[in-house]
């Protein structure tokens, strides 16, 4: 199942209606080497940059307390992101990922991203929910209902930043690469190109920000005391 495409060129997006454009993507090359390749130094990144996340502790699995919170909860209590695989997400959490905490959902993000980066034909239920989650609410919106959406019905986007500011420099760039690698081998398994808008809708965003704030973390370090 495994694909190689170049990335797709830059399209000139129309400011007002690039969520219904679609990039395209040319197939070529020896894609199963270089994907290989592609997803071996994507394992090294995600684990490098989550390594030193926290445990939430058992009672910050998830956020409410329906029957699916407590089959997730009692799926994950105990359970760090090195324990959990293809097979073990499969069988245990193939909704889990909408129903974690906040905290939760940093501290188990790595096992979602290897998933989808190491065995993506094996899950891709887990590979669809988890790029729903990394789409902000409003591009979401744009995508699955571009008639509704006029700029007017408010959108929460509450539990969604909740979500993503904690996450550091290395992580966010770790999430951009894992969306530009679906991009460039798997965007054809996604209707409406799902990867790409989550893409510009927020990361390269969110990337660009994180960068500028290190640049001036780095600026005021080197300024002189006096």
């Amino acid at each position: 199942m495994a694909r190689h495409c170049t990335r797709p060129k830059r399209t000139s997006w129309s400011a007002k209606h690039w969520w219904r454009q679609t990039p395209k993507v040319i197939i070529h090359g020896d894609q199963m080497n270089q994907e290989n390749e592609a997803v071996s130094r994507l394992d090294e990144r995600i684990r490098e940059a989550f390594k030193d996340v926290t445990y939430p502790g058992d009672d910050k699995i998830v956020t409410g307390t329906t029957m699916e919170d407590e089959e997730v909860a009692k799926a994950l209590t105990g359970k760090t992101w090195r324990d959990i695989d293809a097979k073990f997400l499969n069988a245990n959490c193939i909704q889990s990922i909408f129903f974690l905490d906040f905290q939760a959902y940093r501290f188990f993000l790595p096992a979602f991203l290897l998933a989808t980066v190491q065995d993506y034909g094996k899950v891709p239920e887990i590979v669809h929910n988890l790029v729903s989650t990394l789409l902000d609410p409003v591009t979401e919106q744009r995508l699955r209902s571009p008639r509704l959406y006029e700029g007017k019905e408010a959108v929460d986007t509450y539990t969604f930043l909740c979500r993503m500011n904690p996450l550091t420099y290395r992580q966010v760039e770790v999430v951009v690469d894992v969306l530009k690698f679906l991009c460039d081998y798997h965007m054809r398994d996604f209707r409406h190109n799902e990867p790409h808008f989550a893409l510009q809708g927020y990361w390269l965003k969110r990337l660009e920000l994180e960068k500028s704030n290190r640049r001036q973390e780095n600026l005021r370090g080197q300024e002189p005391l006096f």
